[in-house]
């Protein structure tokens, strides 16, 4: 049994004291064990918030791609549409208008009777033709404009 005297404390043949010593270690394994344990716990714990987060980023990243994609083919669209009017511009309201400046040049070259009788219908038939374009761009203008303010509703 455990006998105790000044000399010697909880020896028995030094049995005792090694029981005691493994009985700590092994007490202070389970423990470091356990705290490990609770370590790993917290960790997974971490790892499993930031790939839930990690997968959230990854969704909204993709719809921001595919808004940006959505976007941009509507940029296209318009600047499309744009320079269709702009080429309506540049070519149908430009013939008449060059006809009118060229008549009007005229008018200094020939006397009254002359501009009256062959000048002043060509006028007023490159006039009428110039309104009817005019009118047409505007239509097409206000009809792509509407249908583009429609599909941003």
């Amino acid at each position: 049994m455990l006998g105790t005297d000044e000399n010697k404390p909880f020896d028995i043949g030094g049995i005792e004291i090694e029981m005691l010593t493994l009985i700590s270690d092994n007490f202070q394994e389970k423990f470091q064990e356990i705290y490990l344990k609770q370590e790993l716990d917290h960790n997974n714990q971490l790892l499993f918030q930031v790939k839930n987060q990690n997968a959230k980023i990854n969704k909204i990243v993709e719809n921001q791609k595919q808004v940006i994609e959505e976007r941009t083919k509507e940029v296209v669209e318009k600047n499309e549409k744009l320079l269709h009017i702009s080429a309506l511009n540049a070519h149908n309201v430009r013939e008449p208008l060059s006809r009118i400046q060229g008549i009007v040049q005229l008018f200094e070259v020939f006397d009254d009777a002359t501009c009256r009788k062959e000048l002043v219908p060509k006028l007023i038939q490159s006039s009428e033709e110039m309104d009817q374009v005019l009118q047409e761009v505007i239509q097409m203008a206000t009809t792509e404009l509407t249908q583009l303010k429609a599909k941003e509703l």
